[in-house]
């Protein structure tokens, strides 16, 4: 029979240096996440109080109305004021007021401010004469006056190029 050799006493582990370094290493990272983590939880908290700041003053700035929509609701007023001006009036003077020796050329419109300024031609001085003194009487159209006038020659003919200026509706 073989002997048995039993020996409670077995020799003691030794760590080696290697395995040292990984488990300080490992405890190292371990301790660098937590630190990574509870400041992300930080900054999450922050951000939701924020968000929920910017909730509420939202809300209370949807109840009350703001200075831009005020300035939104006052130019619909001017523009709605502007469109309300009897522009089928003026273009239906301008046209009984015309006549045959009469050409227009060109209509700058002031809505806000209720003025035309109206470039035409006439054949003759007594055409052009004639329309202003039509366009002063038509209804809703005042202050007519000839800013300038010229002979113009066009296409071998001669006529009287002229501007005029007038008031038209309720400026």
């Amino acid at each position: 029979m073989t002997r048995l050799r039993l020996d409670f006493a077995a020799p003691r582990y030794r760590p080696s240096l290697p395995g040292a370094a990984f488990l300080l290493v490992g405890l190292l990272a371990m301790g660098w996440t937590v630190q990574a983590y509870q400041a992300t939880q930080a900054e999450r908290l922050q951000l939701e109080q924020r968000l929920s700041a910017l909730r509420q003053s939202a809300a209370e700035a949807g109840k009350r109305p703001s200075a831009a929509a005020d300035l939104r609701q006052a130019a619909n007023a001017a523009a709605r004021q502007r469109l309300d001006l009897p522009w089928a009036q003026l273009t239906d003077a301008l046209h009984q007021a015309r006549g045959r020796d009469i050409g227009l050329l060109s209509l700058e419109a002031d809505g806000r401010q209720g003025q035309l300024t109206l470039l035409a031609q006439a054949r003759s001085y007594d055409a052009m004469l004639a329309f202003y003194q039509r366009l002063q009487a038509s209804a809703g159209i005042t202050a007519v006056s000839l800013a300038q006038h010229e002979w113009v020659e066009s296409d071998g003919a001669q006529a009287v190029g002229f501007t005029l200026r007038l008031r038209w509706g309720q400026p």
